[in-house]
């Protein structure tokens, strides 16, 4: 399950309302059931507090809503906690198959009180609340699992605080997980790198992908950069095709970073500009120098135009029209350096 930015004021304060308005639209008796549901809810959340408070486990709760997705099958959950110094949110898309003892027919009723949990190797994730028309929302708390935390102190992870176990729960971090990864080589990663890591979708056939195609032992941020960015095998693949072999990290998510996609430099390659550095591909694509343009400038007499003086015209406004203006005016040859001069004087 990833996280994901939240934007206040919209998903979360509109659930917040959603329990609220519903109640208000039935009838008495109804209603006090509903209000009845919340307290023991409420009442539940302060004796798990209390317990805490005995006991060294602190209580991981908070809000939870969850609306329909956009394909079939998956919904949109947010989670909301607030301990007084410090707020979470996180939200995700996720099949509605998580939630164990929610069902769509549950989601789409025109008003039903529902319990249902996220089962995950490091705690459960036990929700109450309500739902109507396929919005939700209510409270959770989160029981953290003993089991998990003698596997992981087992392999060395002995301070992983409740916080740290709950977002482990929440984005599925699992013994399994970790295992695929110390086979490849990564001891140890820290607690909050594999919660990053499942965020982003770092995978041990990802890894196992980049090590065929001679990207070994690529650092833990570096895969998450590359994971954020769009770095695939394939892109890989067809940047050696495009005659760029096995290019650095930085270098390739540069590359996606910039969208200097395989049909762009293809394009380059086509207008006559090969073969560019990936430094050259990039500065070009900030600067809006494209096949198009290159053509064009070529076409006016500058055949020999390098990458970096490409990028200049572009920097400087110099438009194939105005090349065209000027040697109408003019007699003889004008370079790209007296066009950009008298641009500049120009504009001043």
């Amino acid at each position: 399950m990833g996280g994901g930015a939240f934007k206040e004021g919209s998903t979360l304060q509109r659930h917040k309302l959603l329990l609220r308005e519903n109640l208000g639209h039935q009838g008495p008796t109804r209603r006090t059931k509903a209000f009845s549901n919340i307290g023991m809810a409420l009442a539940f959340c302060i004796s798990l507090s209390l317990a805490s408070s005995a006991s060294a486990q602190e209580t991981i709760s908070g809000e939870w809503v969850v609306e329909q997705g956009h394909s079939a099958g998956n919904v949109v959950l947010t989670l909301h906690r607030d301990t007084g110094e410090n707020t979470f949110m996180s939200s995700s898309t996720v099949s509605l198959e998580t939630f164990k003892g929610l069902s769509q027919g549950q989601m789409s009723s025109p008003g039903n009180n529902v319990n249902f949990q996220i089962v995950r190797e490091a705690g459960l994730v036990s929700c109450e609340g309500y739902f109507k028309e396929g919005k939700g929302s209510g409270v959770f708390t989160f029981t953290p699992s003993q089991d998990f935390v003698a596997k992981l102190s087992a392999r060395g992870y002995t301070d992983i605080s409740d916080e740290m176990q709950f977002r482990m729960a929440l984005h599925d971090v699992t013994v399994g997980f970790i295992q695929e990864f110390a086979d490849l080589g990564y001891d140890h990663i820290p607690a909050g790198e594999l919660v990053s890591m499942r965020v982003h979708n770092v995978t041990a056939d990802f890894v196992k992908s980049l090590k065929a195609l001679g990207y070994d032992q690529v650092p833990i941020r570096d895969l998450r950069a590359m994971r954020i960015h769009g770095v695939t095998a394939d892109f890989i693949k067809s940047l050696a095709e495009a005659g760029y072999q096995n290019p650095p990290v930085n270098q390739l998510v540069s590359l996606r970073i910039h969208d200097v996609s395989i049909d762009f430099i293809k394009g380059m390659q086509s207008a006559g500009l090969a073969p560019l550095k990936i430094d050259q591909l990039v500065k070009m694509r900030i600067h809006d120098v494209n096949p198009a343009f290159v053509k064009e400038v070529r076409s006016l007499g500058y055949e020999q135009a390098s990458a970096e003086q490409l990028v200049k015209l572009r920097i400087f406004n110099v438009s194939p029209e105005y090349i065209q203006r000027v040697k109408g005016r003019v007699t003889g040859d004008v370079t790209i350096e007296q066009l950009i001069r008298l641009k500049t004087v120009e504009s001043r």
